[in-house]
């Protein structure tokens, strides 16, 4: 599982850390060391760098690497920009700056020398807490740094000009091919990708004390498939695997709810159930399918009632809303069913079973929705909604205040429970297709019947579709739906029985 951070995260772990008796200073040096390390690995023998530095602790960073850099590398040379005022300068980068070899050229930012090429030009002028706001003297100061050459041009933690929480970018931005970050990942390096290049993570640990980097924003891996799927004992049989009901389709859309059923089997649920009122022809044999009555306009008939009440009670998870339609006889008779099982038993709603989510009362953790943008955005606002960091912060609070799991298929899409997200590094282009929501929303409800708690089941399930995508995208430009589904197979890890 990858972690990342924000500002107000950095600023936590610092604190942690003197909090356990590393001074600044001391942390500062072994971040450089690590920084350094890096730098050393691009930069050829007899090469140029220059490092322009800022006043902060992001520039005391700087004037460590190239103390290092000089006394490492004495076939390079080293040449350092700063401010000429020190009296600005926080107490680590006064320091640092004092420390500074002879060998180690210092220019001042006030000479503006003339546009010069580099090896590497390393920009350390506003680290993880700068925004995309800027203002003099950084301004001027990164408007001549933009204007030095170099072969590679690295960001020392975050580039300058970038917000690490957002994403936001300045257009006076610094643009790195590399950034060397400090301790975790940022979090608005997802968000941004293209203005933060190649990222490479450092550790921080000092004096044998470490900090775990606090899991606020973290990601799944392959590691974490493995260590959450359940074993299945040599007596298991599918009644112990859980039963998925899957709701939804009119008789025009009949698709949605074969595909989502078709993915909860391919996940490993034990039996699954359709209900719709037409079953598509290729819908797989091994589901449970019931033709449902309709109305005069194909979609769910209230006539159904007492079927469904049946259905929903032998049920161990519920997946609603695939295909479903807007039609209010349909939303008023499922919501009507569906608010017996809230807190009961997981409950995963999509599409048109939004519409339910004022008629259900009060929501719980096992209530996972996943809209799109447009979804949320009439659940939250009524309005639009840019895909940007802002939905993250409007996910965290929608599912705060109303108490469930919600999965925005944002870009990147995130799993929330308001305090704790989990974000889709994984997700690719080519998962944007007709049905391709369908399958992810049968993947969650099949991860809730194996017995996977809802949240991690929707971040779980929302990575493994990812990682379908990224396997497909190795061969096919474009797929329909259901190759995710058949592609399952090869992204979930194979598990030994057990007696």
């Amino acid at each position: 599982m990858q972690r990342f951070l924000t500002p107000h995260l950095v600023r936590q772990v610092d604190a942690e850390y003197e909090l356990r008796g590393v001074r600044p200073l001391q942390l500062m040096e072994q971040a450089a060391e690590e920084v350094t390390k890096e730098v050393m690995r691009i930069v050829p023998h007899k090469g140029s760098i220059l490092i322009a530095c800022g006043a902060g602790n992001n520039g005391g960073d700087g004037f460590c690497v190239a103390r290092m850099l000089s006394e490492r590398r004495p076939d390079c040379t080293v040449t350092v920009a700063a401010s000429e005022s020190v009296d600005s300068y926080s107490d680590c980068a006064r320091i640092n700056r004092s420390r500074l070899p002879s060998s180690v050229t210092v220019l001042t930012f006030e000479d503006y020398v003339a546009r010069a090429h580099y090896t590497v030009v390393l920009d350390a002028l506003v680290g993880a807490g700068g925004s995309a706001n800027l203002r003099h003297p950084v301004l001027s100061q990164l408007e001549w740094l933009n204007a030095q050459t170099g072969d590679v041009r690295v960001a020392l933690d975050v580039p300058t000009g970038f917000d690490c929480e957002t994403g936001a970018v300045s257009n006076s931005a610094f643009v790195p091919d590399v950034t060397v970050t400090i301790g975790a990942s940022k979090l608005g390096f997802l968000y941004n990708p293209t203005s933060v290049g190649k990222v490479i993570v450092v550790p921080l640990q000092c004096n044998n004390v470490h900090v775990e980097v606090p899991d606020r924003y973290t990601s799944h891996d392959t590691s974490d498939v493995e260590a959450t799927l359940p074993d299945r004992r040599r007596t298991s049989t599918k009644f112990d695997h859980g039963r998925v009901l899957v709701i939804g389709g009119t008789t025009s859309m009949c698709g949605a709810p074969s595909l989502a059923a078709h993915a909860a089997l391919a996940v490993g649920a034990g039996l699954v159930d359709m209900a719709a009122p037409r079953v598509h022809p290729l819908t797989p044999r091994e589901v449970i399918a019931t033709a449902l009555l309709s109305t005069t306009d194909g979609y769910i008939s209230k006539e159904n009632e007492t079927l469904l009440r049946s259905l929903f009670e032998r049920a161990s998870v519920i997946a609603i809303g695939p295909g479903l339609g807007a039609a209010a006889e349909t939303i008023n008779l499922l919501a009507k069913l569906l608010v017996i099982h809230v807190g009961k038993k997981p409950i995963v709603i999509d599409a048109d079973g939004l519409r339910m989510l004022p008629m259900l009362g009060t929501l719980h953790r096992n209530v996972i929705i996943t809209p799109h943008l447009g979804e949320f955005a009439r659940l939250t606002s009524g309005g639009t909604i840019e895909n940007n960091h802002n939905t993250l912060l409007l996910a965290e609070d929608y599912a705060c205040r109303t108490g469930c799991t919600v999965h925005l298929k944002s870009v990147p899409a995130v799993t929330t429970q308001g305090t704790t997200s989990r974000i889709v590094t994984n997700g690719n282009p080519i998962l944007g297709t007709p049905g391709s929501g369908d399958v992810l929303t049968g993947i969650i409800a099949g991860m809730c019947a194996l017995g996977v708690e809802p949240f991690t089941a929707a971040s779980l399930g929302a990575f493994l579709h990812a990682e379908a995508g990224r396997h497909l995208a190795t061969t096919f430009r474009t797929i329909v739906a259901s190759q995710i589904i058949h592609t399952l197979p090869h992204v979930i890890p194979p598990r030994p029985q057990h007696p």
